[in-house]
C-alpha cells in the first residue's frame, strides 16, 4: 500500500499562523498605547498640579481676608461693648 502525499504549498496559511499574527498585532497596539498613555498621564498630572496651586493661592487669600475680617469684627464688638457700657460719651474721645 502506498500512501498518498499531499502537495506542499509554500504559500499556505494555517490557523496557528493567523492567530499568531493577530496576537502580535494586539501586543503592538498595546505597546504603542502605553507610550501615549504616559504622555496623557503627565498632562493630567500637570493640569491637576496647576489647579492645586491655584486653589492653595485662593485658600491663602481667603485665609488672610478671614483674619482681617475677624480683627475688624473684634474691633467693632469692642466698640459696641464700650458704647453700651458708657453710652454715647465715648464718641468724642476718639
Amino acid at each position: 500500500m502506498r500512501k498518498s502525499r499531499r502537495d506542499l504549498s509554500i504559500f499556505s496559511l494555517s490557523f496557528l499562523d493567523c492567530i499568531s499574527c493577530g496576537f502580535g498585532a494586539i501586543i503592538l497596539l498595546f505597546v504603542i498605547s502605553l507610550g501615549s498613555e504616559r504622555l496623557v498621564i503627565k498632562d493630567i498630572r500637570n493640569t491637576f498640579f496647576k489647579l492645586y496651586q491655584e486653589r492653595i493661592a485662593k485658600f491663602e487669600s481667603i485665609k488672610g481676608e478671614t483674619i482681617h475680617l475677624t480683627l475688624e469684627n473684634k474691633k467693632i464688638k469692642e466698640a459696641l461693648r464700650l458704647e453700651k457700657k458708657y453710652g454715647h460719651r465715648n464718641e468724642g474721645r476718639n
